[in-house]
């Protein structure tokens, strides 16, 4: 699933997580003023996160207890990160 065109809200992709439960692969494009994103899903598997140059991410919180593939591409970002998975492989 991808997200459509536009600007992405944090409660967007929370509503998205909640509406869809057994959503397992997410592909993002992080183009929005928000300085922060949370991702909580039991069921993700795979996430990959694609940050635009208007991009203002300054806190990354990921719960993802099934996730076995994180990727991400864009700009370069040094925000605080935290990646809570039992099963991604380094």
């Amino acid at each position: 699933m991808e997200t459509p065109s536009g600007e992405i809200s944090l409660q967007y992709i929370e509503t998205l997580l909640l509406k869809f439960p057994f959503l397992e692969k997410i592909n993002l494009s992080v183009s929005y003023k928000s300085t922060e994103l949370k991702i909580l899903s039991h069921q993700l598997k795979a996430l990959t996160l694609n940050f635009q140059d208007d991009t203002m991410i300054k806190k990354i919180s990921i719960e993802t207890p099934n996730l076995v593939s994180y990727k991400h591409a864009g700009q370069e970002l040094q925000p605080s990160f935290s990646l809570n998975s039992m099963k991604l492989e380094s």
